[in-house]
């Protein structure tokens, strides 16, 4: 029933870009963004945490297929909590 609204491409973005925000366990109040563009079947997935106070900033850009939006999003999410190590967001 959905198909008639389903939009292949915007659902590959927002795939991407929900993997990135659930690897971080992100909410409207975590200073995190997330943004996937697509080229023809190439997919651009960019992502930054911020310190809350805005004093630290961790940021990834990577290229992949847009089928693997999903594991580059959990993939990118990781990679960056890595780098900002534990307590970056406090009560996290």
């Amino acid at each position: 029933m959905l198909a008639a609204i389903n939009d292949r491409e915007t659902g590959l973005r927002l795939t991407a870009e929900r993997s990135l925000l659930a690897a971080l366990d992100g909410s409207c109040e975590t200073p995190i963004g997330g943004l996937a563009i697509l080229d023809g079947r190439r997919l651009r997935l960019r992502g930054e945490i911020i310190r809350e106070d805005g004093t630290e900033v961790y940021a990834d850009d990577q290229w992949g297929d847009a089928d693997d939006g999903a594991i580059m999003g959990t993939d990118m999410g990781r990679k960056l909590l890595e780098a900002a190590g534990p307590g970056f967001f406090p009560g996290a």
